[in-house]
């Protein structure tokens, strides 16, 4: 966890063997959950008990994290980056946007520093 980064109240981390990186200047709002392995879909094993998606998460610098956020495995969220509250991030979300929704996309180009 980097220099000046916060989580608030009521987060849910499941790492596991993985790693879950956080950049400085963070700032995670309350019950947000962390996913580095989690539960998924496959046809060859179809009991969910069986399936598991593993990857580790990384946070870059000056990262904001709006509340009741769900942080899945593998995901990468860029520096300069708000992710607005209620929204589930999978993948790379690249430097310098705000991103919302479920699925995560793009909502506006953020003024680079």
């Amino acid at each position: 966890m980097g220099d000046q980064s916060h989580i608030a109240p009521y987060g849910y981390f499941l790492i596991e063997d993985q790693a879950l990186t956080i950049g400085d200047d963070v700032a995670i709002g309350p019950f947000c959950s962390f996913f580095c392995s989690s539960n998924t879909y496959s046809p060859e094993k179809p009991l969910f008990r069986e399936n598991y998606d593993k990857g580790d998460i990384k946070i870059g610098n000056n990262v904001f994290i709006g509340a009741q956020s769900v942080i899945m495995p593998g995901a990468e969220i860029g520096n300069n980056v708000i992710v607005a509250a209620n929204s589930v991030v999978k993948g790379k979300l690249d430097d310098n946007y705000l991103y919302g929704g479920s699925p995560c996309k793009p909502i506006k180009k953020l003024s680079e520093k």
